[in-house]
């Protein structure tokens, strides 16, 4: 039996299937969360939130690009979300680039753990969400909505 790591990319079926997915690959990005995610990147203080700045390389490195047609069903910037953390309560939020608001006002930052984890995640997905203190536990969408 062979164990990775829960951020690397396998070589067995895709995680995602939506628009110009490719094997190994963990999400659709639109180019301009692309763009907002390296901004982050670059503005990234590994002091504040351990982790992020390789969770946020992960994603971009990991990502399909999409060719301008997402489905209604894959997490953008500005979509509100409904997302379930370790098989815990269901809970919603709205994905933002530009906040420095908490998740627990409804606002949820791209540039955070939790953010970052779930952009360019389809409806049904799951996957490991790194915690701040390195535990990682199962994130799952249960739906999206975009903004109008």
């Amino acid at each position: 039996m062979t164990i990775t790591h829960p951020f690397e990319p396998s070589t067995a079926t895709p995680r995602f299937v939506g628009p110009k997915a490719r094997p190994g690959m963990l999400a659709v990005l639109t180019d301009a969360d692309r763009r907002q995610l390296e901004g982050h990147l670059r503005g990234c203080e590994p002091v504040k939130v351990p982790f992020l700045s390789k969770v946020l390389d992960h994603k971009i490195r990991f990502s399909a690009s999409s060719d301008g047609s997402m489905t209604d069903d894959v997490v953008t910037g500005g979509s509100r979300v409904i997302y379930a953390i370790a098989g815990g309560p269901v809970k919603s939020g709205q994905l933002c680039h530009a906040t420095k608001k908490q998740a627990n006002s409804g606002v949820i930052p791209v540039a955070s753990l939790l953010g970052v984890t779930l952009i360019g995640m389809q409806v049904g997905q799951r996957a490991p969400l790194l915690q701040e203190d390195g535990t990682i536990v199962s994130l799952s969408v249960l739906g999206v909505t975009r903004a109008a």
